[in-house]
């Protein structure tokens, strides 16, 4: 950002040991699922943006037909997907895969009061919360350091499977808030000496 390098969500929590639950996993394995991870985001993406079902691959339906089950069955209006912003006061990056409304309760539009804000981060493997959660809260802090006007209040994983079944899980932020910003705190002390 203007010259200035800033650490993503990703490398803070990698540096503090949070992705360690992929040591030991063929590379090649890793890249074919995040490789299935990106194009599972990006069906969701298009399908927000003009409703559309197209070039999906076939085999891959069934993780944008899980998307669109939550949306049923929860209600959930996104407002947006795939926000790439920068913490203005700590100086991280994140890019967030969904915001958007769900009704407090069920059935009803966000339109309708009262509804929540919340983060959506899209998942095409198991949820750890571990990583999960602080990752989600930083996005979270992320977000309503950004739109302070329209903060959100809840943070979520989404798994989707290629069956077309879903999991959503919420996280506490306090907590979780919490072990991503030790982990902040180790990414730049790691940096400091040279670790990093």
């Amino acid at each position: 950002l203007d010259g200035e390098i800033v650490p993503g969500t990703t490398s803070i929590l990698k540096s503090a040991g949070l992705t360690d639950h992929y040591r030991g996993i063929n590379k090649d394995v890793l890249d074919v699922a995040a490789a299935r991870g990106t194009r599972a985001h990006l069906h969701v993406e298009k399908y927000e943006d003009d409703n559309s079902f197209d070039l999906i691959p076939e085999g891959e339906e069934g993780y944008l037909q899980a998307y669109l089950s939550m949306k049923h069955d929860t209600g959930y209006q996104s407002i947006g997907q795939e926000f790439i912003l920068i913490h203005p006061v700590m100086r991280y990056g994140l890019t967030i895969d969904s915001v958007g409304y769900f009704p407090k309760d069920q059935g009803r539009v966000h339109t309708e009061a009262p509804y929540v804000l919340a983060i959506v981060d899209l998942k095409t493997s198991d949820l750890y919360p571990h990583y999960v959660g602080p990752q989600v809260a930083a996005y979270r802090e992320g977000y309503n350091a950004n739109f302070p006007e329209q903060p959100a209040t809840k943070n979520y994983a989404l798994k989707l499977c290629k069956d077309g079944k879903y999991k959503l899980e919420e996280y506490p932020h306090e907590e979780h808030w919490r072990a991503f910003r030790l982990a902040f705190g180790i990414y730049h002390h790691k940096l400091k000496y040279g670790v990093a």
